[in-house]
């Protein structure tokens, strides 16, 4: 813009102050949902078979839940997430991911569990649960839940702990990894009941063993 200063004088350019404010860093996160479920982050939800486009402040951190529909599981992320759980992500650029829910189209029940199942004290053994599948039911390991519980899981000193171990999983066995406590806290072998949990979508299956700790003879640091 231009402003005139009076008889004879040149035009100048107007005043206006700084070129104008940089518009609000945002970041947009574009997610995809096929199949019957929901993603949720917060407040927001997405529903399948739609695409969402959420605009967020640069930086903000949110988690996307997976929520299939009963009669579907969580097949997987592709894009910004992977794997078969929550998915918690960093907005600094913008992103996109997709999340799939396929049917289920079988049922599953959980082979019986020898016991007891003998963790040495400082060390690991890996636990493989059978999967006898009926139907067509076809998911990867990693859309199954495992859970264990009983007196002698948990993360103290003297309890063992567990974690579920999808890459060495196969479509009919899941394998579970259980360290077993201080050496320092076992002094003698210990049984207790134990329960392990599988669950794929609205299916759940259970078996009960007992679960024992040894005390380790050589090498503890003892």
């Amino acid at each position: 813009m231009l402003a005139l200063l009076g008889a004879g004088s040149l035009l100048l350019p107007a005043c206006t102050g700084p070129a104008g404010s940089p518009p609000p860093q945002e970041a947009i996160l574009t997610l995809e949902v096929v199949g019957s479920g929901k993603v949720t982050a917060g407040s927001r939800e997405c529903q399948g078979g739609s695409t969402c486009t959420w605009t967020f402040p640069k930086g903000t951190s949110l988690s996307l839940d997976p929520l299939p529909e009963a009669g579907f599981f969580f097949a997987g992320w592709q894009g910004a997430c992977s794997g078969f759980a929550e998915c918690r992500l960093t907005l600094e650029e913008n992103l996109s991911a997709k999340a799939t829910f396929s049917p289920i189209t079988g049922d599953f029940q959980l082979g019986q569990v020898s016991s007891p199942v003998v963790v040495p004290a400082g060390g690991q053994v890996e636990l493989a649960l059978a999967l006898e599948l009926t139907g067509d039911l076809s998911a990867p390991p990693g859309a199954y839940r495992v859970d264990l519980t009983g007196r002698l899981v948990g993360t103290g000193v003297d309890q063992v702990r567990y974690r579920f171990l999808p890459e060495r999983s196969q479509a009919d066995r899941l394998v579970l990894e259980l360290t077993g406590p201080d050496p320092a806290e076992v002094w003698t072998l210990f049984s207790a009941p134990a329960r392990v949990s599988v669950r794929l979508g609205h299916l759940e299956r259970t078996e009960d063993f007992h679960l024992a700790v040894a005390p380790c003879l050589a090498g503890c640091g003892r």
